[in-house]
């Protein structure tokens, strides 16, 4: 659940966590407290990666092979940009291996930091090739040297640029028997506005842009170090994302994907997930570093005033009036509900053991809450903050929602690619989806009628059709993604 970004008892905690599946829950608690008690002494468990300052970053994303191509497969064994000047900057490859048999989505072939200024180029070292016909898969020859495909393209300062390679057949095959990577480069248009959505990358300082109904990355924005969540303001056509690593919430103008405004907050809060209220006047943050709670002006771009919440709020809850707000304090085992009006703390709910995440249904009169260490799902009435139902999950819950369409409730869990579905009504698992693999986040798309899902193991997104139940697209964002959210999101 935590970010290794966000703070060095984050970290500990962290730690603890993925002890879960090896000890008691006696014993568990015992590291927990231990590590809180020793927080800062230990080093970061990865190095954190720093911020662009004077470089830019290049992605290069690998489209669907046409039926003509797909009997090829290649390995590569180097992937580097190439400046004016001829010198070339080795790019990161996602994967070296490259069938033309599977190549039925798009894929980050390879992505790196690259200092600014002007490049001619890509350049490919192939290492071997093969192309199958009926009976069998020949060798095919490959260069000796590294084959540059030529792209005239400027890399500028602090930002990302996407890069969209198509293999054609003609130019790929030299003399039947000869490999050369061909490649046809364009840097892609920007999806329509209304098909537009965004994930957060944690580990990458990103955020990816994507086609929703294309199922393909047109854009990445470079952001401060550990962006975590991220509220759309779609009316106005802004985005804001709590940046962990340097206790700050950068604004982004959606229509020219870049980060245009930066709010500071105070030093250690390390922010993680924000929300707005509808109408758009007010943003508020959970900041697990000091265990707070901010409120902060968009228009004006400042913290107006701050609360104290639980120990390790980790995640926030508007009620569908945009009224309330609930904070779920991991350590504490309780919600604090914040009267957004009067910027006070109404009410403390006690739960059970490191709940998570909650849900409100349609009617908004039942908040559901999942938990780290119980098995239940707990319902809340938020009038009387009374538990009034305690559903048997399971332990391992990791996120929750609720389709306000239908009011059946999603949960899954870290390393479970299954999503179960729950009956509003009898609270039983009556059907389920299944991902590629565990599903950190969950929201709804109001337009296709499809739940999406971001998968950290896989570093990608998915969309599942909710009627179909048949999975639409795959898309390959970067390391660590968080959160996601999309224009015509249902709430």
């Amino acid at each position: 659940m935590f970010d290794r970004h966000a703070g060095p008892w984050i970290h500990d905690l962290y730690l603890a966590e993925t002890c879960y599946r090896d000890f008691s829950m006696t014993r568990l608690i015992f590291v927990i407290i231990l590590s809180l008690v020793c927080a800062g002494c230990l080093a970061p468990m990865t190095r954190v990666k720093p911020a662009l300052s004077q470089e830019g970053e290049v992605f290069l994303y690998l489209e669907p092979f046409s039926p003509d191509v797909r009997p090829l497969r290649f390995g590569l064994a180097e992937v580097s940009a190439v400046r004016n000047d001829g010198v070339e900057v080795p790019l990161t490859l996602r994967f070296t291996e490259i069938k033309g048999e599977e190549a039925v989505r798009q894929r980050l072939l390879a992505s790196g930091v690259a200092p600014p200024g002007a490049y001619q180029g890509f350049s490919f070292k192939v290492r071997q090739a093969f192309l199958k016909n009926e009976e069998r898969e020949a060798s095919l020859t490959v260069p000796d040297q590294p084959v540059r495909v030529a792209f005239a393209f400027e890399v500028k300062r602090r930002k990302g640029t996407v890069f969209s390679l198509t293999l054609p057949y003609k130019g790929t095959l030299v003399g039947g028997s000869m490999f050369r990577p061909a490649f046809s480069i364009v840097i892609p248009e920007r999806p329509l506005n209304a098909l537009t959505g965004y994930v957060t990358n944690t580990g990458s300082n990103t955020i990816t842009v994507f086609d929703k109904r294309a199922g393909s990355v047109r854009k990445v924005i470079e952001t401060g170090q550990g962006p975590m969540g991220m509220a759309l303001d779609q009316k106005g056509l802004k985005a804001y994302v709590a940046i962990s690593g340097e206790d700050a919430i950068e604004v982004v103008d959606v229509l020219a994907d870049d980060v245009i405004n930066r709010i500071k907050l105070i030093y250690g809060d390390h922010p993680s997930e924000i929300a707005l209220t509808p109408d758009g006047r007010t943003l508020l943050a959970i900041n697990p570093g000091s265990n707070t709670l901010s409120f902060v002006d968009p228009t004006a771009l400042l913290e107006t005033s701050r609360l104290n919440v639980g120990k390790m709020p980790v995640s926030l809850l508007l009620d569908p009036a945009g009224k309330k707000g609930y904070v779920f304090n991991y350590i504490s085992n309780t919600i604090t509900v914040i009267d957004i009006g009067s910027r006070s703390v109404s009410g403390t709910i006690p739960t059970e053991p490191a709940p998570l995440r909650g849900a409100f249904n349609k009617q908004g009169d039942k908040l559901l809450v999942i938990h780290e260490w119980s098995p239940n799902l707990i319902v809340i009435d938020p009038i009387t903050a009374a538990i009034t139902k305690r559903i048997y999950v399971g332990i391992g819950s990791y996120s929750l929602k609720v389709d306000t369409l239908t009011d059946r409730i999603y949960l899954s869990r870290r390393h479970d690619p299954t999503v179960e579905i729950y009956d509003p009504f009898s609270l039983i698992p009556g059907d389920f989806l299944k991902a590629a693999g565990g599903t950190r986040y969950m929201l709804f798309d109001g337009d296709t009628n499809s739940i999406l899902l971001v998968l950290p193991e896989q570093k990608a997104l998915q969309t599942i059709n909710l009627i179909s139940k048949k999975a639409e697209t795959l898309i390959d964002v970067g390391d660590e993604p968080y959160w996601a959210t999309i224009m015509g999101e249902r709430y």
